[in-house]
This record gives structure tokens, C-alpha cells and sequence, in this order.
């Protein structure tokens, strides 16, 4: 839950990669294949990525940092639908941190 605030152009784009993610299990008989599904997938997640970094302005130092934001980034996604099927009546988003593991989430919160 740490990660996730409300934001409404983010849970517009969210909840249409939601959709595609759910049409793709749903739609196993589909003449479509797995790759091609995953492709398109992939390319919704990079288009989210890039709105939500420019919403945050967010840059990054090398093509490398680049993919493993990506990939933090995709894990927040996952861990957002997850948070949202597991509580109805909430909802939670991205907020300026999906794109840090949870070891540098937590450094911003040192104990004693």
C-alpha cells in the first residue's frame, strides 16, 4: 500500500491496462497469440511509464536505471491490482514512488 495514491489521469490509464491484462486471460480461444498479447501488454505498460514520468518528472541516468524503473514500475502495477481485488472499497494508484523497490521506499523511512 505504500506506494499507491490517487490520481486520476493514472487510474484512467491503469484501469484500461487493467482491462487488457483481464481481456488476455479472457480471451484464450482469440486467434491472437500469447506473444502478441504480451507485446501489446509490454507496450501499454511502457506507455503508462512514460506519462507517469512525465507527470512526476521523473529522468533517469542510463537506458539501464531506465529498464529497472520499467520493471519496479510493472511490479507496482501488479502489486496495485492485487491491493485494489483484495480491498473493494478502496482504491489505490501510483504515486511518486512506484518506480522504487521497496528497499529504497523504506530507506526514506528510517527507524531508530
Amino acid at each position: 500500500m505504500k506506494k499507491f495514491v490517487s490520481a486520476a489521469i493514472l487510474t484512467l490509464l491503469a484501469c484500461t491496462l487493467s482491462f487488457s491484462v483481464f481481456k488476455v486471460f479472457a480471451d484464450s480461444g482469440s486467434s491472437m497469440s500469447l506473444i502478441s498479447k504480451n507485446t501489446h501488454i509490454e507496450s501499454k505498460i511502457h506507455t503508462l511509464f512514460s506519462k507517469w514520468r512525465s507527470i512526476f518528472g521523473k529522468a533517469y541516468h542510463s537506458p539501464m536505471e531506465n529498464e529497472f524503473r520499467l520493471k519496479v514500475f510493472a511490479q507496482s502495477i501488479r502489486d496495485m491490482k492485487i491491493y485494489n481485488l483484495s480491498h473493494p472499497s478502496t482504491t489505490f494508484n501510483l504515486s511518486r514512488a512506484a518506480d522504487m523497490s521497496d528497499d529504497e521506499f523504506m530507506s526514506l523511512f528510517p527507524t531508530k
